[in-house]
């Protein structure tokens, strides 16, 4: 099986085409198995592209004894669905992740440079205690 990388247009496109070639070679409408068969996409794309589709007005899906059964109702609609991919938003997400987790990462090691300064201005002040303590000592 493929993976699908087009839009949901082209994907509707090829859906309505394999509807339309399955119900001319058996006059019956087609499963989703069928259609999976036919256009070579996974059984959960093609629900969802049915989904998108059925939402739209484009296709009817009707549950029938031996499963679902695909009807072409108003494929005009399909010139509905944007023809560009959307911007994929959990690449976006992703992205302001990686940016604040960088943010975060480059606090962390500020502080954590803030904090082993602190430390050798602490020594050497406690060295330089020490030593004045001896030094009054003898």
């Amino acid at each position: 099986m493929s993976i699908p990388t087009e839009n949901l247009y082209t994907s509707g496109h090829l859906l309505v085409a394999a509807v339309r070639v399955l119900t001319h070679r058996q006059t019956t409408p087609p499963t989703i198995e069928e259609i999976c068969q036919l256009i070579d996409y996974s059984s959960e794309h093609t629900h969802y592209i049915c989904r998108k589709l059925s939402d739209i007005g484009a296709l009817e899906i009707v549950d029938s004894p031996v499963g679902l059964r695909l009807f072409l109702k108003n494929h005009l609609c399909l010139e509905d669905l944007p023809k560009q991919q959307a911007d994929n938003k959990l690449d976006e997400e992703l992205k302001k992740f990686q940016e604040s987790k960088h943010k975060i990462t480059s606090k962390v090691s500020t502080l954590q440079a803030d904090e082993q300064q602190r430390k050798k201005d602490l020594f050497a002040e406690l060295e330089n205690k020490l030593k004045k303590g001896l030094d009054q000592n003898k």
